[in-house]
């Protein structure tokens, strides 16, 4: 099943190709990992992130938490890429 949603990542990144040249600009790719925190608990969870434009790593974020709550730690992490990335959400 995991090499299956792996094929899925894959062709997303395909979608930047086809992009005008104005948007290619603006295009930024996030990738990442988990991995199972099993000396914090039996559900503890780390995932890390990488959001790449033109190649370069432009910013990295990690958060952890519950596997139960998997939406929790997706939140928080859409919120500090909106909050890091030029051009993103309003700082308050």
């Amino acid at each position: 099943m995991e090499r299956s949603k792996t094929r899925t990542l894959t062709d997303e990144r395909k979608l930047a190709d086809g992009l005008p040249d104005a948007r290619k600009a603006s295009a930024v790719l996030v990738t990442g990992s988990f991995k199972l925190e099993r000396g914090k608990g039996l559900d503890a969870i780390a995932v890390e992130i990488q959001c790449r434009s033109g190649g370069k790593v432009i910013l990295e974020r990690k958060a952890e938490g519950s596997l139960h709550y998997p939406s929790v730690i997706a939140r928080k992490l859409a919120k500090e890429i909106a909050d890091g990335l030029p051009g993103g959400a309003a700082k308050s």
